[in-house]
């Protein structure tokens, strides 16, 4: 009977180490903290807690983020081409030059995101909300931004071709420079008192 005990004590102790090593993982705030995700085999980081993360310059194409919460974030430069960002928390973040061509950020939260000079080329942004965000020198083209909130963001200089908006928020947005007449589809567009400066 002991012999059970001493082996019972022994496998939650490991299982409790284990349970503390993961739940470090997704607190810390440095990458020396993680595998290096270069090397790393498992491109799967759904619904992690990386807040204030500094992931910049890094290859994160083709990884699953999506539920992640990645508010404060720098990713400026990384490289998150086809990612799956559904539903993840970019609040805050700093995305400025990074490569977000064919990801998918349906119902994705970027409000007062820093997104200017990223590709969002081909990238699948329904039901996002944008408030607030910089998006300026972006390039959207052929995006899909259907149904989602870009209310008070700034997009001068943007390149919209073939990107389609349809009952898209754009109040108070600043369009300086941007040719809304190259997008495909601008259906039921609410642009209330938009800044075209």
């Amino acid at each position: 009977m002991k012999k059970y005990l001493l082996i019972f004590a022994a496998m939650a102790f490991v299982v409790g180490l284990s349970g503390v090593a993961w739940s470090n993982l997704s607190t810390k705030n440095t990458m020396s903290e993680i595998p290096d995700i270069t090397i790393m085999a498992d491109r799967d980081w759904s619904d992690l807690n990386l807040i204030g993360m500094d992931l910049s310059n890094k290859d994160l194409s083709g990884m699953n983020l999506s539920g992640a919460n990645l508010s404060g974030v720098n990713l400026s430069g990384a490289n998150l081409s086809g990612a799956n960002l559904n539903k993840t928390i970019l609040s805050w973040a700093n995305l400025k030059g990074a490569n977000l061509s064919g990801a998918s950020l349906h119902g994705t939260d970027l409000i007062d995101a820093n997104l200017s000079g990223v590709n969002l080329s081909g990238a699948v942004l329904t039901l996002t909300n944008l408030d607030g965000a910089h998006l300026d020198n972006v390039k959207l083209e052929g995006t899909l931004l259907n149904r989602s909130n870009l209310r008070g963001t700034t997009l001068d200089e943007s390149e919209l071709n073939k990107a389609t908006l349809s009952e898209t928020e754009l109040d108070q947005v600043r369009l300086s420079g941007v040719d809304l007449n190259r997008m495909i589809q601008k259906k039921n567009l609410s642009l209330v008192s938009d800044h075209r400066g």
